[in-house]
C-alpha cells in the first residue's frame, strides 16, 4: 500500500499560502507542535519518532486550548473541538488497528473501507488542517503514517498530565 501525504508545514517550513489559509486554532496547533519538535531537537536527546509525534500533538492540543483561555487570541471552543476531533479519530484508529493486526488478510479491505468512511464522518465538521492530516483512503500505509501521532497519544497524554506544567510551554 502507498500513501502520498501532503503537509502545509514542518519545523523548517516557511509561511505559505496553504498554511495561512488554516483557521487560527489550526495555525496555533501547528506552531505549538513544531515548537515542541524544535525544543526536543535542541535538547539533543533522541526520542523514538513514534513517541515524538504523539508528544508534540499532546502538548500542542493542550497548549492550544490553554493559549485560547489565557490570551483570547483564538476561539476556545474551536480549540477544544479541534483537540476532540483529533482524539476521537486517534482513539477510533487505535481500536481499528488492534483489530487489523489480528484479522485475516481477506477481511482487511472491508476494515479499510469502514475506516475511510468513519474518519470522513469524524472529520465532517473538522477544520481544513485536520482534514488534510486525516482524510485519505485508509490502507496499511495510512495506518503506518498515522501511528506516529495516534498509537502512543493517550499514554503520553496521561504522563504529560501528571508531570507537565503547560504554562512553561506557553
Amino acid at each position: 500500500h502507498t500513501l502520498v501525504y501532503k503537509t502545509a508545514g514542518n519545523s523548517f517550513t516557511f509561511l505559505s499560502p496553504k498554511l495561512l489559509s488554516y483557521t487560527p486554532e489550526a495555525i496555533a496547533q501547528i506552531v505549538f507542535h513544531e515548537v515542541v519538535h524544535q525544543n526536543l531537537y535542541k535538547l539533543g536527546k533522541p526520542i523514538p519518532h513514534n513517541y515524538v509525534e504523539a508528544l508534540c500533538d499532546v502538548i500542542a492540543n493542550m497548549a492550544c486550548v490553554k493559549f485560547a483561555e489565557k490570551t483570547k487570541m483564538i476561539d476556545i471552543h474551536a480549540a477544544e473541538k479541534q483537540r476532540d476531533i483529533f482524539e476521537r479519530s486517534y482513539a477510533f484508529l487505535n481500536k481499528e488497528r488492534t483489530m487489523l493486526d489480528t484479522m485475516q488478510q481477506r477481511n482487511k479491505p472491508e476494515l479499510y473501507k469502514t475506516c475511510t468512511n468513519t474518519i470522513s464522518v469524524l472529520t465532517a465538521d473538522a477544520n481544513q488542517f485536520q482534514k488534510d492530516r486525516l482524510n485519505y483512503e485508509v490502507n496499511n500505509a495510512y495506518f503506518l503514517r498515522i501511528a506516529d501521532y495516534a498509537l502512543n497519544y493517550f499514554r503520553i497524554k496521561k504522563m504529560v498530565a501528571l508531570k507537565f506544567d503547560i504554562n512553561d510551554m506557553i
